[in-house]
């Protein structure tokens, strides 16, 4: 069984693969850091509407897709839980376009 596995962030998305003994490739799927909030999200799916396929033809097909569940931390690693909600919708967009391109071209 082949696992995708994805982290996903505004500026750097983990992409891996792995199947039941082995790491078989990761990726960092990267968008500039001054690029900030909704221009962000938007570049980042961008640039993994352009890696996700590549990986899946390399290193497909898969049987499991995973994305990573968010939480917001503070600098003491406390969760602030809904302090910071914007943050928290834009990791939740992000994660669901990753899971939604990975999930088409998985198929």
């Amino acid at each position: 069984m082949r696992v995708l596995g994805i982290d996903p962030d505004l500026h750097n998305t983990a992409v891996a693969v792995a199947d039941e003994c082995d790491i078989i490739h990761v990726r960092t799927v990267s968008v500039d850091r001054e690029v900030k909030s909704r221009d962000a999200v938007v570049k980042m799916v961008q640039a993994l509407w352009c890696h996700l396929p590549l990986i899946l033809q390399e290193f497909g097909p898969v049987s499991v897709i995973c994305v990573e569940g968010q939480i917001i931390y503070d600098t003491k690693g406390r969760s602030k839980g809904t302090q910071n909600p914007k943050s928290i919708l834009m990791l939740g967009q992000v994660a669901g376009a990753a899971l939604g391109l990975a999930q088409s071209w998985a198929v």
